[in-house]
């Protein structure tokens, strides 16, 4: 795992609010009224000010996968989900895929996926505005439920101009409703053919959209998809100015950026024990 933490000038998009100015260190000059204070280079006051920024404690927690289809972005949320429920905290998983088969009539092959398909893309991204509106709401709560505080936002997410949005979004609903807004990206990265077919073959059997479809004409139609993302699909890179984790594989080797305080402590370690392979466990009973 490699962390990068070096600071950028302005805040990172979607935390709200604002990280106050980094404090200074107290001399026994200045406890005694003295007005000489220290100075803070450049260099340290964005590197305090990203710390400050990262290690407060936020009001939400947003997750929000990235990945390109077959590459077990479902299969992750539904895990951290489990693992976050199980820290105490409520959290709930937010799938566009399932409220794309609840609202929109037909059946939805590949073609609706297609980059060049204007209005499928357009419905598409009203699905994911929508399913981030069913965030807000869940964070907000009602009178006879409190708020969420962990959201995973389960969607491919694959272009810099959806995740801008993702972010323009929460970092307005922070402001409205005056609370603090962390989002974490989370892309899981499959180079190995074995994984991804697994994977394809996992999906086809499993998912709704290919009930209706033998295995042969399901995986042609699932590849397809796989094409039409792979067309437009913009990996997450540090000029984005955000907070990231990339999982390989779907296994241990993760590279983490913009990871401080709680999520460097719950999750980034629990994501650094996935394995996907069957293991032995042995149950012992020592007596006497």
């Amino acid at each position: 795992m490699t962390a990068d933490t070096d600071a950028k000038e302005t805040n990172a998009p979607g935390a709200a609010p604002a990280p106050m100015p980094p404090p200074s260190a107290t001399s026994a000059a200045q406890q005694q009224g003295s007005p000489t204070r220290p100075r803070v280079s450049p260099m340290e006051h964005r590197t305090l000010s990203e710390r400050r920024l990262y290690t407060q404690t936020a009001d939400k927690l947003v997750l929000v996968m990235v990945g390109l289809p077959a590459r077990g972005k479902s299969f992750i949320a539904k895990k951290l989900a489990k693992f976050v429920s199980w820290k105490g905290m409520r959290c709930h998983v937010f799938n566009v895929g399932q409220l794309r088969r609840t609202l929109c009539a037909g059946v939805q092959d590949h073609t609706f996926f297609d980059p060049n398909n204007a209005r499928a893309k357009e419905e598409r991204e009203a699905l994911a505005m929508q399913s981030l509106q069913q965030v807000q709401d869940w964070f907000l709560g009602d009178g006879k439920n409190k708020g969420g505080e962990v959201a995973v936002f389960d969607a491919t997410n694959s272009t810099k101009a959806r995740r801008h949005a993702l972010l323009e979004t929460f970092g307005q609903f922070a402001r409205k409703h005056q609370m603090s807004v962390h989002v974490v990206f989370i892309e899981s990265i499959c180079t190995n053919e074995a994984v991804i077919n697994a994977n394809i073959t996992q999906k086809v059997t499993s998912s709704p959209d290919y009930k209706h479809m033998n295995i042969d004409d399901a995986i042609a139609d699932l590849k397809q998809r796989m094409k039409n993302y792979e067309a437009a699909y913009e990996a997450l890179e540090d000029d984005e100015a955000i907070s990231y984790i990339k999982l390989f594989d779907l296994q241990s080797k993760v590279h983490a950026k913009g990871i401080y305080g709680h999520v460097a402590k719950s999750v980034l370690p629990y994501m650094m024990s996935f394995h996907i392979v069957h293991r032995p466990i042995w149950l012992l009973n020592s007596q006497r």
